[in-house]
């Protein structure tokens, strides 16, 4: 017990680690305080709802289309939609599940897992002169808008920069000299005014890298 000085505010610690209880599917979600006295305890509690600071983001969704064509068994790209904040986020687990209701299928191990790299960074302008002139600005989630701006470019520009995968990239605006003003992503070399396909970015690094001649811009 706390020793309380009346009409004062009272001020409890939480040892750090104290364990949340939890009992199968039931887990303690806020924290109650009833006011005591000689005759018992108060019919009605202060209620506060328990914000884990630790506690993983839920992944924004699953895709997943089965391409084996054998009977009981399945494969395919299975493309897992970021959570909101991937801040402490170390990997995203897989396991079987037996239905919707969000319980693991009992005595089937790990799956796969993914590991989560410098999510919370995002992409990065890593080397290139050109790095002054590109803006990189998070939107929602873990999405962000990367753009050389809508006034053109200039000649021998040059810029390298870092993602992180897994993801997807999509172009909104696209226009460079055909052939010569080359934006790399990966292996890929991207020129022209026609918008590129999405791109899915596998796991690990990659690097996107710009570079225009010395005459003619988009």
């Amino acid at each position: 017990q706390v020793p309380v000085a009346a009409g004062a505010a009272t001020s409890v610690s939480l040892s750090a680690n104290t364990p949340i209880p939890r009992s199968g599917a039931l887990r303690a979600t806020h924290l109650l305080v009833y006011a005591a006295g000689a005759s018992g305890e108060s019919l009605t509690p202060a209620v506060l709802e328990i914000v884990d600071r630790d506690e993983p983001s839920v992944p924004g969704g699953l895709e997943f289309m089965d391409t084996d064509p054998t009977a009981n068994h399945v494969g395919g790209l299975l493309e897992i939609q970021s959570s909101g904040s991937e801040s402490t986020l170390v990997s995203y687990n897989l396991y079987w599940g037996g239905s919707s209701e969000c319980q693991r299928l009992a005595g089937f191990p790990l799956v796969e897992s993914v590991s989560v790299l410098f999510s919370s960074a995002g992409p990065q302008c890593t080397l290139g002169a050109s790095c002054s002139v590109i803006t990189i600005d998070k939107t929602s989630g873990n999405a962000w808008v990367v753009s050389r701006g809508f006034s053109g470019y200039d000649n021998d520009e040059r810029a390298t920069i870092t993602l992180q995968g897994p993801g997807k990239i999509r172009f909104d605006r696209f226009d460079t000299e055909q052939g010569y003003d080359i934006l790399s992503v990966g292996a890929a070399a991207l020129s022209g005014s026609s918008l590129p396909q999405n791109i899915t970015v596998p796991s690990g690094q990659i690097l996107v890298t710009w570079n225009s001649d010395y005459s003619d811009t988009g």
